[in-house]
């Protein structure tokens, strides 16, 4: 078993020191209907047992940072799932890139731990993120490749 001493001084894969309880990122993905909200508490009420604290970032949100001058507004269910997905995929024609929206969830998630106290680039030890939703495979992939999984077997 490993000292407190020893365990703060062992560096992770990537250079970051290692944290018994790292910060995770979850990117739900699902087709139109499904209920996501029922997830998103279920996955908050787990996380909440290990003593995780989470932030929930909505795509839908963050994608109106990205001024493409269509409307968010529609009150109908359909009305506004169509509105929804051309809304997004102007933001992706604008911006050149089909994982554009993984890019506003990176910025977000960045923004969060500066403005909680940290530093943009370190992740915060017991905090989770929960990103709804995920469309396009190039927004995982992009996910995937800034926050690989990491290796704790060696602890």
């Amino acid at each position: 078993m490993m000292t407190e001493k020893e365990r703060q001084s062992k560096e992770s894969d990537d250079g970051l020191p290692f944290d018994d309880y790292p910060e995770l990122i979850f990117g739900l993905v699902g087709p139109i209907g499904v209920d996501l909200e029922s997830v998103t508490d279920a996955l908050t009420a787990a996380l909440a047992d290990f003593e995780y604290s989470t932030q929930v970032f909505r795509i839908t949100d963050l994608m109106r940072e990205v001024k493409v001058g269509l409307p968010l507004d529609a009150t109908g269910y359909i009305e506004s799932f169509k509105q929804r997905i051309a809304y997004a995929n102007k933001v992706r024609e604008l911006l050149h890139r089909n994982d554009a929206l993984a890019i506003l969830a990176i910025s977000a998630i960045r923004q969060f731990r500066e403005e909680t106290g940290g530093r943009v680039e370190e992740p915060r030890s017991k905090q989770a993120y929960i990103i709804r939703q995920f469309k396009r495979p190039e927004e995982i992939k992009l996910l995937r490749a800034v926050y690989p999984r990491r290796d704790v077997s060696n602890h």
